[in-house]
């Protein structure tokens, strides 16, 4: 689960995309990649704003917004409900890290 639509969202959908994860996103708006990966039945994307419930049967949940209200709202979601969250702008904030990672030509 990524909530958030824009660049940042973008980077974590591509990673999980590339690890084989199904892959839903919440955003009103979304950056033109991922409009093309939901229209291409890549990943689903729920145009909308995130509810609280939305992080339902999800494994890992990205929060991934530019909005601190929402930001917090997922991660309290998630942390009540025991899933696994990476804020994207707060590591102290995460139950797990992504690492950089740094590609160079194959």
């Amino acid at each position: 689960m990524v909530v958030g639509g824009g660049r940042v969202a973008r980077r974590k959908v591509r990673g999980l995309l590339e690890a084989g994860a199904r892959v839903r996103v919440i955003s009103p708006e979304a950056t033109a990649e991922l409009v093309h990966l939901a229209r291409s039945g890549r990943i689903e994307w729920l145009d909308r704003p995130y509810r609280q419930g939305d992080l339902s049967g999800a494994l890992l949940v990205f929060a991934a917004t530019d909005n601190q209200q929402v930001q917090e709202a997922v991660r309290q979601e998630a942390e009540a409900t025991g899933q696994l969250i990476n804020v994207a702008d707060d590591p102290g904030r995460c139950s797990f890290h992504v690492p950089a990672v740094v590609r160079r030509g194959r």
